[in-house]
């Protein structure tokens, strides 16, 4: 016996067998657990005030939303997010009842609707509301593993003039009936990991509330999810009603120059999102912000290391230049050590050759003055010790310094 369209979605191991948890009972998806992740509620005129598509483009949006999901049940959501580049834009959240083992179960699926929709085509994600690991099936290119990206291009391409959406949405069931894509992962403990497009941060967006229109198409109530095969004319519109291009009068040359500005304007525009979305200008400018920053830092340090290098070279060689001296020094005196050792004279002989006097006759009055001053130091001690009578002492110092004054004055002769 099936399961309610409600049922939560049951955890499936990489080999397909229910999994249960220890009390043998069923292991839900969280997206059906006490709301904690609530979004708050937001009118459908005010977000399209504060959305962020271009006006020419905003219309269309406006009528696909309406027609499509103005009467939609609970298994489809719009939502108002701000996405990385601070733009305000819609997303859309499907809820899939997929069939596995005669029982019903709920695969919720994300479509983003960029910021020039649908001249850029939406972005679908598997959303993420525990930690999933993909069905090794569709891990051929179909889906990331990594961030649950789908790629459209396996389940239909996406037509900007048709905007078939529900289109690939219905090859999605057909496909994930066949293979159920997901199923949870215990072999990590981890919380789950609330990042990227595949999560949805609730409490960061803003459900809209799309007013009820009674021309919307007709919804099968026997249907799991509203019958969106029809298909949509409403771009044929978007391209033909001159309104959605503000194009106000008669199409004459001035109002057909304002097309072909705004015209060119949005190609550039719709040029510059694919070449930031390519080559990721913002996070490589980052990058290179960084890299400058950690280069200049290593700049500095490198002059700084080059100044403490210049500084340790000259310290270096003044080292350098020390040593050679003392080198020479000390051959000098090993030569001189080796003629002393080697030389049969006397050690008085030997002193003469080593100590070199300039002025003998000055030496010899300065031996003199010495031999005196150390005399009249032993004079003044015996003295002292009462050995030498006062009178002695008074006349021999007389004598002895008058000596040395005359002494001095003669080396004072010799020195000129």
């Amino acid at each position: 016996m099936q399961n309610s369209v409600g049922s939560d979605f049951v955890i499936y191991d990489r080999d397909g067998n229910e999994k249960k948890n220890i009390y043998g009972r069923k292991m839900y998806n969280s997206q059906n657990a006490p709301e904690n992740n609530k979004a708050s509620e937001l009118k459908f005129e005010d977000a399209l005030a504060i959305v962020s598509y271009p006006k020419y483009i905003l219309d269309y949006i406006k009528q696909f939303l309406l027609e499509n999901y103005s009467n939609n049940d609970d298994l489809i959501k719009i939502y108002m997010i701000s996405n990385s580049e601070r733009e305000n834009i819609f997303v859309i959240e499907y809820g899939l009842i997929i069939e596995l083992n005669n029982k019903n179960y709920k695969i919720y699926v994300l479509v983003y609707l960029p910021i020039l929709f649908p001249n850029y085509p939406p972005e679908f994600y598997i959303e993420k509301t525990t930690n999933l690991s993909l069905n090794k099936i569709y891990m051929d290119g179909k889906i990331n593993p990594n961030d649950l990206k789908i790629n459209i291009d396996y389940f239909g391409k996406f037509d900007a003039n048709t905007n078939n959406i529900p289109e690939i949405i219905d090859n999605l069931v057909i496909n994930f009936t066949q293979y159920f894509p997901v199923f949870k992962d215990n072999s990590s403990n981890n919380s789950i990991i609330n990042s990227g497009k595949c999560f949805l941060d609730k409490t960061k967006a803003n459900l809209i509330k799309l007013p009820e229109n009674s021309k919307s198409y007709s919804n099968n109530q026997n249907s799991n999810r509203p019958n969106l095969n029809k298909k949509n004319q409403s771009f044929e519109n978007f391209k033909k009603n001159p309104s959605v291009f503000e194009v106000k009068g008669p199409f004459n040359d001035k109002t057909f120059l304002a097309f072909i500005r705004k015209q060119t304007k949005d190609i550039i525009g719709y040029n510059y999102v694919e070449f930031k979305e390519k080559y990721n200008i913002k996070e490589n400018l980052d990058n290179l912000r960084t890299i400058y920053n950690t280069i200049k830092q290593r700049s500095n340090n490198t002059n700084n290391l080059y100044k403490k290098n210049e500084q340790l070279k000259s310290q270096i060689q003044t080292l350098k230049n020390i040593k050679t001296q003392l080198q020479k020094y000390e051959k000098r005196i090993e030569q001189d050590l080796k003629t002393v050792q080697n030389s049969n004279k006397t050690f008085a002989e030997k002193c003469d050759e080593i100590i070199n006097i300039p002025n003998q006759k000055d030496m010899e009055f300065l031996i003199k003055i010495k031999v005196m001053e150390d005399y009249l130091v032993y004079l003044k001690k015996g003295f002292e010790k009462g050995i030498v009578k006062f009178d002695v002492m008074m006349n021999l110092t007389r004598s002895l310094s008058r000596e040395i004054f005359n002494m001095n004055y003669m080396r004072s002769k010799y020195k000129r």
